[in-house]
């Protein structure tokens, strides 16, 4: 299955609607894995998720709690900044707080996700061409460099999106299993 998360983001979350997170919590069905203070002492909240919030905590949380589809995915993320490892502006890459949660990779390891695609600067796109790709039986790899070959073919500035634009393409990678394709599309369905 291809799935597609489109909302604000950055290094640490992707913001959805205002959330109750009574509801939330009763939904997920069990404890969650963040913690905040209550008076003098630390219970297991999803508050934090109030404003929408997915994260790390969120999404370790339906993982623990087996509140998560068995149906494997691959993703396509437009969000801005969704890949770029938290702290990396502040922090060498072999600081312990360089990529601390990331929110990328919290999608990757606690839900079924496989592979996902997305960008790690603020912009608004997504790549042209990916999922035709994958449509047509392209490997998730395959389908990202399609999306280079298409932005290769722009005959002027205009096209290549001007100014920023033109390098629109560099901002976005893969991460997890490349070699994946859609069921669907290399049966040939």
């Amino acid at each position: 299955m291809l799935r597609t998360l489109r909302a604000h983001s950055d290094a640490h979350a992707a913001a959805f609607h205002t959330t109750d997170v009574a509801a939330l919590q009763a939904a997920i069905g069990g404890p969650a894995w963040h913690w905040h203070a209550d008076g003098g002492k630390l219970v297991p909240s999803l508050q934090h998720c109030a404003g929408g919030r997915a994260d790390f905590f969120f999404y370790r949380t339906l993982w623990q709690d087996h509140a998560l589809p068995d149906q494997p995915f691959l993703l396509v993320h437009t969000g801005c900044e969704a890949i770029t490892p938290p702290g990396c502006v502040e922090h060498p890459f072999d600081d312990p707080a360089y990529g601390l949660r990331a929110h990328a990779e919290s999608i990757l390891f606690f839900t079924p996700c496989l592979a996902m695609v997305g960008r790690a600067k603020g912009f608004y796109d997504e790549p042209r061409g990916f999922s035709e790709a994958l449509a047509a039986g392209a490997t998730f790899g395959d389908a990202w460099r399609r999306y280079f070959a298409i932005e290769a073919t722009a005959a002027n500035w205009d096209e290549a999106g001007g100014d920023i634009g033109r390098k629109r393409a560099y901002f976005w990678s893969v991460l997890g299993d490349w070699t994946l394709r859609l069921p669907c599309a290399s049966q040939g369905q």
